[in-house]
């Protein structure tokens, strides 16, 4: 008897000038003179008329066109489909019933489509979802009522978006209400000025937060408390320039702080209070001139403090390893009280250290 052959799911993009098999990719590309175009069940299947059939398509790419508008019953023939990226389109508004029929869908990527708008509901028929990518598109608030039914999602990715505050003042429900799993958030790259409490709720079982790139210079007392399990947070290239007690309450589980490329002159007492658990902060590239041991009390886990870059000449004997390059040092007795007394080891890179006073290398032992 002879075997049926089997197929092998495939991937298959639109728009695209490339093949990924031995069927052609039908281009969709956006040209003013053409206007919007709509996308069909019906123009889906004369594109896969041809092997890879609707039902063996894992992975789907539509890039580069002019589809503004997509059909409530596109996708009703693709039950495999795992991974759907939607990239350089026209759509303004994501509507309800679009993704009606991915049940199995797992990935989805929606990046620089000039989305401004997303409706109640939109994404409820995705339940098996782990990672949404909204990346660079024209949201300026989040709603809890797009992510609706999203109860496996993991990662949410908001990077390269015009948000201004994260939640919307008149909804009166904590935006990330509704993803219960959400392990990992981009923030990055927005307007954010001001991190309030209301913002940030319910994000009990977020383990990484990206808040890069942004204008944050103020985080209002409580903003991170849900955050339980959260174990990295980098709000790296923001405004910030005073540490404040209460910043950073909550935050008992984190390992990992970064604040570099801030504007951090000073730190409050118990500036890093709550950080019970920290490893490492990184306060590279700020504005610091000097560092008191008292700032880092209670942090009993620390081992490894990020200063390159800053305008420190001077610092207690430290307890933790400190990377201290690109510091205006004034190495005349500190630093050989730190050989002295075997403190060398707690300087990372200790031979690459140069002193801006007296001119000399802390390497290089004084009399």
């Amino acid at each position: 008897m002879r075997e049926t052959p089997q197929t092998t799911p495939s991937n298959v993009t639109l728009g695209g000038s490339q093949e990924k098999g031995p069927w052609q990719h039908v281009p969709l590309h956006c040209r003013p003179e053409h206007g919007s175009a709509t996308l069909s069940a019906s123009a889906l299947e004369e594109i896969l008329s041809e092997p890879p059939t609707k039902t063996q398509v894992m992975e789907l790419t539509m890039e580069y066109g002019s589809v503004a508008e997509i059909s409530g019953a596109l996708f009703n023939g693709t039950p495999n489909l795992c991974r759907l990226t939607i990239r350089e389109n026209c759509l303004a508004c994501v509507k309800r019933g679009w993704f009606l029929g991915l049940s199995n869908l797992q990935h989805l990527k929606l990046i620089n489509d000039g989305i401004s708008q997303i409706m109640d509901d939109a994404f409820e028929h995705l339940p098996k979802l782990q990672e949404l990518s909204l990346v660079r598109n024209k949201i300026s608030r989040v709603q809890a009522s797009w992510f609706r039914g999203l109860t496996s999602l993991k990662e949410l990715d908001l990077d390269k978006n015009p948000l201004v505050n994260i939640s919307d003042i008149n909804a009166g429900v904590p935006p990330f209400i509704n993803l219960p799993l959400l392990n990992v958030l981009h923030l990055g790259y927005s307007s954010l000025s001001v991190l309030y409490p209301e913002s940030l709720m319910n994000l009990t079982s977020l383990r990484e937060l990206w808040l890069i790139d942004s204008e944050i210079s103020d985080i209002h007392e409580g903003a991170f408390t849900s955050m339980i399990t959260l174990k990295t947070l980098i709000m790296s290239e923001n405004a910030i320039t005073t540490i404040r007690k209460g910043y950073f309450l909550g935050l008992s589980s984190i390992r990992s702080l970064d604040l570099c490329a801030n504007e951090i002159a000073h730190i409050e007492e118990d500036g890093f209070l709550g950080l019970r658990d920290a490893i490492s902060i990184d306060l590279s590239y700020n504005k610091l001139t000097f560092i008191q041991a008292e700032w880092f009390r209670r942090l009993d886990k620390l081992r490894t403090l990020y200063l390159s870059g800053n305008n420190i000449y001077a610092l207690e004997a430290p307890k933790w390893f400190v990377v201290l390059d690109k510091n205006p040092l004034r190495c005349s007795c500190a630093f050989v009280l730190f050989q002295r007394r075997n403190l060398r080891e707690r300087f990372r890179e200790y031979d690459q250290l140069t002193c801006h006073v007296p001119g000399a290398s802390p390497t290089r032992g004084r009399r």
